[in-house]
């Protein structure tokens, strides 16, 4: 998993993010901004993003089998928000 990990894919997720603040991606936009990534990619930077506390909890859903990402509750916290703004 550690391998997934990439500081500047996350960087790319909070600066997406930050673009639609306050609302979620559609599925249009995350396909044209993340389509390529692959679905593991993903919910690891993701994970590493709500563990951090920049983005909504509930942005990669719990399955019985494996996590998937979940598209309308991806959003930015306010601190990621706030976070967002202090980096431009």
């Amino acid at each position: 998993m550690g391998d997934l990990l990439s500081g500047e894919l996350q960087w790319e997720i909070i600066d997406v993010l930050e673009d639609v603040y306050p609302r979620h991606l559609s599925t249009e936009e995350y396909d044209h901004h993340f389509g390529e990534k692959s679905e593991n990619e993903m919910v690891v930077n993701l994970l590493q993003l709500i563990e951090d506390g920049i983005i909504n909890p509930q942005a990669v859903m719990r399955r019985l089998m494996w996590p998937k990402v979940n598209i309308p509750a991806l959003l930015l916290t306010p601190f990621g928000y706030k976070l967002a703004r202090a980096e431009d």
